[in-house]
């Protein structure tokens, strides 16, 4: 059964997670600052946001998948961000290359101003691993709220692992980055 799932964020990942998931059978609520990406995705049938709370809504999964910790910070917490419409039964999977602290730091202001749930879910794998349902993600979380994404998870990764509390998923796509980029002159453009 197809779930109301928020992307917020529609680079080269973020859209790619957009197309896998719909084409999965989910609804999904698509938001960029971009306004032509969101365009591009509703062609592909995701469903046209506004706004960030537009698309965080109507979804019970809001997944964001951002570049920088600012960036995430102001996706949660602007006015029309994600705190805006959050409820106790959303769940965030934060699908974001930052660092660890910063993601414990968001989180932890969500958990305890709204209420609202989080998963660090960074992910290793690039747009092919994302639209054959094969990337490798190493999350950080409470194990309900874990266990509660795995429906969302299981149509975008081959291996989904608990790592810990929050930050820990961060942390290790944060180490594997930097080891798998470090024989890689310019890096590998992905990190």
């Amino acid at each position: 059964m197809g779930q109301n799932i928020a992307v917020v964020g529609a680079g080269l990942m973020g859209s790619a997670i957009v197309t896998r998931l719909v084409e999965r059978g989910h609804a999904v609520h698509v938001f960029d600052i971009d306004a032509a990406r969101i365009v591009s995705l509703a062609a592909r049938g995701a469903k046209p946001a506004s706004s960030i709370a537009e698309a965080s809504r109507d979804s019970n999964f809001i997944i964001r998948s951002l570049n920088h910790a600012d960036t995430v910070r102001k996706a949660v917490l602007v006015e029309h961000g994600i705190a805006s419409a959050a409820t106790p039964d959303k769940l965030v999977i934060d699908m974001s290359s930052i660092d660890p602290a910063a993601t414990v730091a968001i989180a932890t202001r969500l958990l305890n101003e709204p209420g609202m749930r989080w998963v660090d879910c960074p992910l290793s794998g690039g747009v092919p691993s994302v639209l054959a349902g094969k990337l490798i993600i190493m999350a950080g979380g409470d194990e309900s709220d874990f266990e509660r994404a795995h429906v969302v998870m299981k149509d975008l990764a081959a291996n989904y692992t608990l790592m810990g509390s929050l930050g820990p998923g961060a942390n290790h796509q944060a180490c594997q980055s930097t080891v798998l980029c470090a024989g890689i002159p310019g890096g590998c453009g992905s990190c």
